[in-house]
This record gives structure tokens, sequence and C-alpha cells, in this order.
């Protein structure tokens, strides 16, 4: 992993990380976190061919669900 760069957006907090997978290839790959939740984690696509950019589409592509209407994350509670 090359970039770990957090940013917040409606209370919940995404991280954009770049994984190169072969040189000049990188992986974007999305963390989206809130208390109380599950975080969730995904790859994002196309490749890049830089680090920073595969950073950045990631905090783009959460930044986008985020902002969508129907977004939300699963409780963390436990049911009883």
């Amino acid at each position: 992993m090359l970039f770990d760069n957090p940013c917040e957006i409606n209370g919940y907090v995404i991280t954009g990380n770049a994984f190169e997978l072969a040189p000049g290839k990188w992986q974007s790959q999305l963390l989206v976190e809130r208390d109380g939740c599950i975080a969730e984690a995904m790859g994002v696509s196309p490749l890049c061919v830089g680090a920073r950019a595969a950073e950045q589409q990631a905090l783009l592509a959460g930044r986008r669900m985020v902002e969508g209407a129907s977004f939300a994350l699963r409780s963390a509670a436990v049911p009883a």
C-alpha cells in the first residue's frame, strides 16, 4: 500500500488506498467506516497507472456512495 488518505463525509470516514499489482498497475481499495457500524471495504475498477490516481479514484467512489440517498452501513449492534 502506498497511500492511505481518509476523509469524512456525512459522518462516514472514507479511506482510499492504492496497492501496486504490477509495475504501472495500481488497484484502488475503498474503506467506509462509521461509529457503531460494520465497516465495508471493496476494490474499485478499473486499474490505474499511478498510485495517486488509484487513491483518488477510491475516494471519489466512496464520496458518490455516501452522498447517495439510500446509502447506509449495517449496525454493529448484536441483536438480543
